[in-house]
C-alpha cells in the first residue's frame, strides 16, 4: 500500500446498528487492529512520528484508554457466504486519562474520519454520548484541524472545552 491509499477496515460481521462501537482490551483482535489502522491514518495525515493507538497496548502497564470506531454497513462487501452484513470502519478515536495540575482528566487524544465521511454529522451524532461518558469538559489534544476547531466552537454552548 502506498502512502496515498486509504483502505478502510471491513469486519465480516454486523458491529453496530448505532454507528459507533466501543473498543477495549477485551475486544476481538480484528476490531483492535482496525482501530490501529485508523490511528495510522491519523499519524500519516498529521505527520506524527508514532501512532496514537496500538492494538496490543492493553499489554502495557498503566494504560487506560477507551477507543471507539465509527461504523456503517459494508453492503459492497456482502456475499452469499455472509450470515450478516459486514461493517466498514469509517473512523475512530481514543480517549485517555491524563494527569494535569488540577487533577486527572479524560482527554480526546485523537480522532480521525475518512475524508469522505467528514462533514456528514457522524461526530455530532455521537458527541452527546461522549459527553455522557467523559463529562462536559474533557480536554482535546492538538493537533486540531480547522474543521475540528469549528466543530468544537459549535459544541461549547457555554461550556469550556479545554485544549491540552
Amino acid at each position: 500500500m502506498d502512502k496515498y491509499t486509504i483502505s478502510l477496515p471491513v469486519i465480516d460481521r454486523n458491529l453496530s446498528n448505532k454507528g459507533i462501537l466501543w473498543v477495549c482490551k477485551d475486544s476481538p483482535d480484528d476490531l483492535r487492529n482496525g482501530l490501529e489502522t485508523l490511528a495510522r491514518y491519523f499519524k500519516r495525515e498529521f505527520h506524527y512520528d508514532g501512532i496514537q493507538y496500538e492494538a496490543n497496548e492493553h499489554h502495557f502497564e498503566h494504560v487506560e484508554y477507551k477507543g471507539f470506531v465509527f461504523v456503517e454497513p459494508a453492503l459492497d462487501a456482502l456475499t452469499e457466504e455472509h450470515s450478516e452484513t459486514p461493517s466498514r470502519l469509517l473512523g475512530g478515536c481514543c480517549f485517555r486519562h491524563r494527569q494535569y495540575s488540577d487533577g486527572l482528566h479524560w482527554i480526546l487524544d485523537w480522532i480521525w474520519l475518512h475524508p469522505y465521511a467528514r462533514r456528514r454529522g457522524i461526530l455530532k451524532k455521537h458527541w452527546k454520548f461522549f459527553r455522557e461518558i467523559f463529562g462536559d469538559d474533557f480536554h482535546v489534544t492538538p493537533p486540531i484541524s480547522p474543521a475540528m476547531e469549528a466543530f468544537l466552537a459549535k459544541q461549547r454552548h457555554g461550556r469550556q472545552i479545554k485544549q491540552a
